[in-house]
């Protein structure tokens, strides 16, 4: 992402749901967004880096990501004016929820 008008957000809390769990999981991550493209970048359940990229081509705030380094796809959409990204996704076969709170 090289684009000036990029937005970081640091120390963000993502929460995790799994299909057909009640569990939950939360994580610290970065995000960076700019007019079409996202990244999200945590430290995984085995402390290696993982890496979501993804794109809005109709920049309406629909989101679309892969993560080749867990075999994901996923999306996440973000209202105007607001502050929490929320969606689904595809991790390794197994599929749950997240919802991202953006914070500064």
């Amino acid at each position: 992402m090289t684009d000036t008008q990029t937005t970081v957000y640091l120390r963000c809390i993502m929460e995790t749901y799994f299909g057909g769990e009640d569990a939950s999981e939360e994580y610290e991550c970065e995000i960076k967004i700019n007019n079409k493209n996202i990244l999200i970048s945590y430290l995984g359940d085995n402390g290696m880096p993982v890496v979501w990229t993804g794109n809005d081509d109709s920049a309406s705030g629909h989101y679309t990501l892969t993560c080749p380094s867990v075999a994901g796809k996923a999306t996440l959409h973000r209202a105007p004016n607001t502050d929490r990204l929320e969606g689904s996704w595809l991790e390794s076969g197994y599929t749950g929820m997240w919802r991202i709170e953006l914070d500064n």
